[in-house]
This record gives structure tokens, sequence and C-alpha cells, in this order.
């Protein structure tokens, strides 16, 4: 009997988790694909907005056939766009560098002049 209540608790346990990993992925939003990457949009951003963000990012050259990810949401009136980085990349001073420009790049190109924060990220987001 001892036996079954270990499984059951273990089940309970595992079936928590499983949820609460779902629902992260659940908040990363809605998904596009644009050659080899992957956009995530929240509902405080319109699809629109991230198709002109995907197609922007092909013409960049961000989207090049690599798998990369990134999220987009907007707080306000301030985009935040998120991206998967490599660990370590975010101690990079000349990555950082990169990083504030494509932001300024964004806001210019894609986000009509509205300010867009850059967040560098591990793979959850």
């Amino acid at each position: 009997m001892r036996d079954n209540r270990i499984v059951t608790v273990r089940v309970a346990v595992l079936t928590a988790v499983l949820i609460m990993v779902s629902g992260c992925f659940l908040n990363w939003g809605k998904r596009l694909e644009f050659n080899g990457g992957e956009i995530y949009y929240t509902p405080e951003v319109t699809e629109e907005e991230a198709t002109r963000l995907g197609e922007y990012m092909i013409d960049s050259g961000f989207f090049d056939g690599n798998e990369k990810t990134v999220q987009i949401t907007k707080n306000g009136t301030t985009y935040e766009f998120r991206m998967v980085i490599k660990e370590g990349l975010d101690q990079d001073e000349e990555y950082l560098w990169i990083a504030g420009i494509y932001s300024l790049e964004l806001s210019e190109n894609v986000f009509e002049g509205n300010r867009t924060d850059i967040h560098l990220c591990d793979e959850h987001l």
C-alpha cells in the first residue's frame, strides 16, 4: 500500500511539473515561422506587427535559415524583443553593442519609431 502512495505522489508531482512547463510555453504567445526562425508574439502585439518583424529579420539576415527563436511583446508603447542566445553572450561587450544597435533598427524599421528594448534570454525566453 505504501508503494501505491509513492507512485500516486510521483504522478501528481510529475503532472504538476508538466502543467507548469506547458504554461510557460503558452505564455510565449502565438508562433510564426520565417526562414528557419520562429517568432512568438503575445496578445499585446498584432499578427501584422509580428509578420513585419519576421520579414525585416529575413531582409536583415537575422533569420538566415538557421534555427533561431525570438518573442515580441509590448509594455505600454515599448516593444520588448526577446531572443534566445548562447550562454555567455550576455557578457560579450561587442555582442551587447550590436544588440543595442539592432534595437534602434527595429524601432525605426519595424515599430514606427516606438522604443524597442532587447532582452537576451536563455532557451526559456
